[in-house]
């Protein structure tokens, strides 16, 4: 599914994976908010927002850390209190950390409130996934936590273990990076927003099947 043109993105967590979420969707054409709260308090690097204006979005794009610390703790970020604020018809995406979202809250708004659009890569005691969530239909996309499963992660991680092996000399010589597809890729002419909506869907489904580790999940929860 698309947005509008003029549609909102929230993204709460401005780390790695926020800053490449922004990145696409204001090439995508979507209005980009940011809520980091320690970041905005330690440097100027972009403009930031409060959780009230993240809730008012289309798309709210979970990418934080879980911690407890004041004076902004993450555990619970979306409560009951957050989920009544969400506009009708808003998406919720966690792929931070399952506590983030208070998924006994979750489950109780989706009974109540069934036009929220869920999807969910983490869940609050991982890996005992809360029992009856993925039964509502509201929950389009449920995968296991699959942090690290791309090719890109995979790389990173063995590069940093031979980085690791070498300075302790258990391994000899240089690290090769492989060949991978340009930072920039090469001016192509000028698309419309929905062009590039398909287009963006079409590559990703090519590189991963999400509705694969969706069915399979699902599979096992059901037993």
């Amino acid at each position: 599914e698309t947005l509008e043109a003029g549609g909102t993105l929230g993204i709460v967590g401005y780390g790695h994976v926020g800053r490449r979420l922004a990145t696409f969707g204001e090439a995508m054409g979507w209005r980009v908010r940011v809520c980091d709260p320690w970041l905005a308090a330690a440097t100027s690097s972009r403009d930031f927002t409060g959780l009230p204006d993240i809730l008012d979005c289309d798309v709210i794009s979970l990418h934080c850390s879980l911690h407890e610390n004041a004076p902004w703790p993450s555990r619970h970020l979306i409560d009951d209190a957050a989920l009544a604020a969400l506009g009708p018809d808003a998406w919720l995406i966690n792929a931070s950390r399952g506590a983030v979202v208070d998924n006994d809250a979750l489950r109780a708004h989706l009974a109540r409130s069934p036009a929220l659009n869920v999807v969910l890569d983490v869940w609050e005691g991982e890996p005992d996934i809360a029992w009856g969530l993925h039964c509502f239909a509201e929950l389009r996309l449920a995968t296991p936590h699959i942090a690290g499963y791309s090719w890109d992660a995979k790389w990173s991680a063995t590069h940093m273990l031979a980085a690791a092996m070498r300075q302790a000399n258990l391994l000899q010589g240089e690290l090769r990076t492989p060949q991978k597809l340009p930072a920039v890729l090469p001016d192509a002419p000028a698309a419309t927003r929905d062009e590039r909506t398909q287009g963006s869907a079409a590559l990703m489904a090519a590189c991963y099947d999400i509705g694969g580790d969706d069915a399979a999940l699902r599979r096992v929860l059901a037993r």
